[in-house]
């Protein structure tokens, strides 16, 4: 998240990294790539949502003539930042909005040249700067991607001038984008849990995404703490999970409430993926800044290079899940045992079911370490096979960070890996904010020393 410093919001980064990658990216990933642009999703309207598995085939090729605008919340009159801080409320706000959305951005395709071209390069839909890029493929084909430590704007050269939220969202229509924001264009707030954080004392990370059984979107956030306001910094540190339920037609924030298992150390939903029977929460105490004791900048050694994992019934985010022990499910969540530990700092999986195997990407040690590892299983708890060692470039004096598979293959069936990125010094990112934004990476384009087991 942050090399433990921010100057005005930004996670300054520390790492320098060079290049490899292993080459037959269809093995390596194991799925049987299918080129993109087969089979767009009807533009007429939502289909019935599919209970099949996670699939890599492309997001449609053609945008919708017409996109929805979310509901967003009103600012309060007062802009004098609160000191002390606040809990969140259980229930969105269900304001209409009061000032027209940005216009939706688009590329010319959803190539990973294409993301490249639209969000890094030129920083369409408004976000100037952020990092921590997941994305979820909607029933009906759409993509609802989420963000963290969001600059809002329209000059992508730089920070100054933007404005600063914890989270934000765009859904891609087609290759269309369109900005998720709570607040109002002039003054923006985060898209969940806007009207009630504290900026830099309290708020909530966006973590990753499924689809409940009802159709809903459940999206599970950590929500931080830091006593001393200074946001993604020495004292920030994760309190608990919370659950926004999203109406799919129109991006609403239905509610927002504590998960049933709310706990940290782990924060479960961290990773999640979904089999035919059962839908599974990755465990990981991403906790990057907070005793002054542990390596790497405040990063806990102790818990952060553990994974774990729990589970529920698939698409049923409001039981209780349960925990796995080393050998078995268990309700006791004292009990649950990691699924791997590696690294120093950070085991941050990224864990997605493909054609039958559970296909994980890691950056390993988070922006101390040089190097995206892809691991597979025949089961959600392992046992776990490298299959490939990436080594992304760094775009400065940057480091990067938390990698995540995109859930669709490249044009041409290579896998694609977003992974984030910031430089070491504030004051060159302020500069040069594309060196604070996602980059997409297709395997096969990776150059350099390849490793592969």
């Amino acid at each position: 998240m942050g090399t433990g410093q921010r100057f005005g919001g930004a996670r300054v980064l520390a790492m320098a990294g060079a290049v490899s990658i292993t080459a037959a990216a269809a093995a390596t990933f194991g799925w049987h790539h299918e080129r993109a642009g087969a089979g767009p999703a009807s533009a007429a309207g939502p289909s019935v949502p599919s209970t099949t598995v996670e699939t890599t085939t492309a997001p449609p090729t053609a945008a919708p003539t017409t996109t929805t605008t979310p509901p967003t919340t009103a600012l309060p009159t007062t802009s004098i930042r609160p000191t002390t801080t606040e809990t969140p409320d259980t229930t969105a706000s269900t304001t209409t909005p009061t000032d027209p959305a940005p216009p939706a951005a688009c590329a010319g395709g959803w190539s990973s040249a294409e993301l490249n071209h639209l969000l890094r390069d030129h920083a369409a839909g408004g976000i100037v700067g952020a990092d921590y890029a997941r994305a979820q493929r909607l029933a009906d084909g759409r993509v609802l991607w989420t963000f963290q430590d969001v600059f809002l704007g329209s000059d992508p050269s730089t920070l100054d001038g933007t404005n600063f939220v914890h989270n934000a969202g765009l859904v891609q229509s087609g290759s269309c984008f369109r900005l998720l924001t709570g607040g109002t264009t002039t003054e923006p707030r985060s898209w969940i849990g806007g009207d009630t954080e504290v900026l830099r004392r309290s708020w909530f990370w966006p973590m990753d995404s499924m689809t409940t059984a009802d159709g809903h979107i459940a999206l599970f956030l950590a929500r931080f703490e830091n006593p001393r306001g200074t946001g993604a910094a020495y004292g920030a540190r994760p309190v608990g999970v919370w659950i926004a339920t999203i109406r799919p037609s129109d991006l609403h924030v239905v509610s927002l409430a504590p998960a049933p298992d709310a706990g940290d150390r782990p924060l479960y939903g961290f990773s999640i993926t979904s089999d035919e029977e059962h839908t599974y929460l990755y465990g990981n105490c991403y906790r990057q800044f907070t005793e002054s004791k542990f390596l790497h900048v405040h990063h806990d050694a102790e818990c952060g290079p553990k994974m774990y994992v729990a589970r529920i019934p698939r698409g049923r985010p409001d039981l209780e899940p349960t925990y796995w022990d080393g050998t078995a499910w268990s309700r006791d969540r004292a009990a649950a045992a990691p699924i791997m530990t590696r690294g120093q700092a950070a085991n941050p999986m990224q864990v997605r079911f493909l054609e039958g195997r559970f296909v994980s990407v890691t950056k390993v040690d988070d922006w101390w370490g040089d190097t995206v590892v892809v691991d597979v299983a025949p089961t959600p708890v392992g046992p776990w096979t490298t299959t490939a060692t990436i080594r992304p470039a760094t775009v400065c004096d940057c480091s990067t960070y938390f990698a995540h598979l995109l859930p669709w293959a490249d044009a041409d069936g290579s896998p694609v890996i977003a992974i984030s990125s910031n430089g070491w010094s504030f004051a060159e990112t302020r500069r040069h904010a594309d060196h604070y934004r996602t980059r997409f990476i297709p395997v096969h384009d990776i150059a350099g020393a390849a490793s592969r087991s």
